[in-house]
């Protein structure tokens, strides 16, 4: 996973909100987080494609896997995730 620099993650949080102010170190855990969800994720979306993969008639095979595939995937996975975040914030 590409290393996240401590410039890059405070401007991501303060493009929500410009007008935070950060503790010391909460930069540093931001930025820890991100990149363990970053690799959570990447688990997930892997898994995420081999389970929408389909076999082959025979179930011997499975089927190859194309870019256009990813991209189906990516799109359904990405949606999934702003619904469970869209749910999040309604609770």
């Amino acid at each position: 996973m590409k290393k996240i620099k401590i410039k890059e993650g405070k401007d991501k949080l303060k493009e929500f909100n410009p007008q935070r102010q950060y503790a010391s170190g909460a930069v540093n855990t931001f930025i820890d987080r991100a990149q363990y969800i970053s690799e959570e994720i990447f688990d997930s979306f892997a898994r995420y494609i081999e389970s929408e993969m389909r076999k082959t008639d025979s179930e011997e095979r499975y089927t190859r896997l194309y870019p256009n595939d990813v991209d189906a995937c990516f799109a359904r996975f990405c949606t999934k995730l702003k619904e469970l975040m869209k749910k999040e914030e309604e609770e």
